[in-house]
């Protein structure tokens, strides 16, 4: 049995509707490998499948400026993928999704299907790593793969500030299964192709 861990968040919630939120983070979870999703096929994916790899997490948006992002991913990705690097994509319609004057639902960033998506990613970005169904990273419906990332104690986490800002979010899990890095959706990936980073984080085997 995993140990069960907590954290409450407090945040504005995006949207700019103001209002306060807490969540609840407790999960059971030991680690990353624990988790289990749906990939955007529906096939439910035991996250043990990456124990050994380096993985960068990412919750994507492609209708979003910051998606200027995927080509420097790209490259990382080509790059280091044979020494164990590993991105995921998590799609969210979290962010952005506005109403109409008839209160209608808009979709923002992430619109359409998860199926719709998907092809969008391969066809229009030629993004070859893994696409996962969409999640949701913020709120009292939080993903249980957010609610494990957002628990973890960081120089730039804690159980007071841990909500998630925007999409293109980063996280780095270790070999181990571990988060070990948190990036905001301002820090382009090609930042990490450096020795005190990728080079680390592939190299060392905690």
């Amino acid at each position: 049995m995993g140990k069960a861990l907590s954290a409450i968040a407090t945040y504005l919630w995006p949207g700019g509707t103001g209002a306060s939120q807490h969540d609840d983070l407790t999960h059971s979870f030991d680690s990353f490998h624990d988790i289990s999703r749906k990939d955007a096929d529906g096939n439910m994916i035991n996250f043990s499948k990456y124990k050994g790899q380096v993985v960068m997490v990412v919750n994507s948006a492609r209708k979003w400026g910051k998606r200027r992002q995927i080509p420097p991913t790209i490259a990382l990705y080509n790059k280091y993928k044979d020494q164990g690097f590993e991105v995921l994509y998590f799609p969210s319609k979290q962010f952005g999704t506005s109403k109409d004057k008839n209160g209608n639902k808009v979709e923002g960033q992430e619109p359409g299907t998860i199926q719709e998506t998907q092809q969008a990613y391969r066809e229009e970005f030629h993004v070859e790593w893994p696409i996962f169904d969409y999640v949701t990273c913020n709120g009292p419906e939080t993903s249980d793969v957010y609610k494990f990332l957002r628990s973890a104690q960081l120089k730039n986490q804690h159980s007071e500030k841990n909500s998630i800002e925007w999409n293109f979010g980063k996280f780095i899990v270790n070999r181990k299964g571990q988060v070990i890095k948190r990036y905001g959706p301002g820090v382009s990936p090609d930042t990490f192709d450096c020795d005190e980073k990728i080079v680390e984080w592939l190299r060392t085997t905690e």
